[in-house]
């Protein structure tokens, strides 16, 4: 899916729905499992399932071209590469549905130099400000990290804690280290602030990370050529 670009909302579908849907059912197969990378174009073509348009069906096949041009990628793992426990790295996009305005969330786990986790998905409600938006993702990655947690534990494998959570707002790491509530956060939903808890806990901690180096982009926003590159080789796809 191209950069900046967007589709259209119709009331009533153009298109077979059943035949529509079916492709979406097979888009997110390859989605769940094994392409991290289609996350976000998926999301946006999903949307559209029960009036899709030809504009969107055209859409749903330039998702499967692409999975066809790369149909030799695979998620690779080594030992040697990458941190040695998982680090979750969390993004959002302000406001990025055109039309009602919600912004996009996208985490990725990564472990062993691939990733093992990731989704993109529309926030709930309507956020403020950027800052907002991402302590909203965190707070997402966050209830990630900690089923990481149970699920390596269930398994028996033991990982350290507190799990890495990256961030690359300042102003969002700083809300969650202090918990400070001031005129612009006060709003913020109570259920979005367990992140402070659980990082006053020690179980998660979180970091800064640049923007130009945040592999959750990819998951929040089309990413041009030029940066799309990187983000599916930060997935460990090859």
């Amino acid at each position: 899916m191209e950069s900046g670009s967007s589709l259209p909302i119709l009331n009533e579908p153009k298109v077979d729905v059943m035949t529509y849907q079916q492709l979406i059912s097979s888009l997110m197969y390859a989605m769940v499992c094994t392409r991290p990378d289609i996350s976000y174009a998926v999301g946006i073509v999903a949307c559209h399932i029960a009036t899709p348009s030809e504009v969107h069906l055209k859409a749903v096949k330039q998702i499967f071209h692409y999975l066809q041009e790369t149909s030799d990628y695979k998620l690779t793992y080594r030992a040697e590469e990458g941190p040695d426990e998982p680090v979750v790295y969390s993004d959002s996009d302000w406001a990025g549905d055109r039309i009602d305005h919600k912004s996009i969330t996208g985490y990725v786990t990564h472990l062993a130099g691939g990733a093992i986790t990731w989704a993109s998905c529309k926030q709930a409600c309507v956020s403020t400000s950027s800052t907002e938006a991402k302590f909203i993702a965190a707070t997402t990655g966050c209830q990630e990290a900690l089923w990481l947690c149970n699920f390596f534990d269930s398994i028996h494998l033991s990982i350290t804690i507190p799990i890495s959570l990256c961030s690359d707002n300042q102003f969002t790491i700083n809300l969650i280290t202090t918990g400070n509530v001031n005129e612009c956060t006060k709003h913020i939903d109570t259920k979005y602030r367990f992140i402070c808890d659980h990082n006053e806990s020690g179980d998660i901690v979180t970091s800064y990370i640049p923007t130009d180096q945040q592999p959750a982009d990819g998951f929040t926003k089309a990413l041009p050529p030029v940066k799309f590159v990187p983000f599916i080789s930060a997935l460990g796809l090859m």
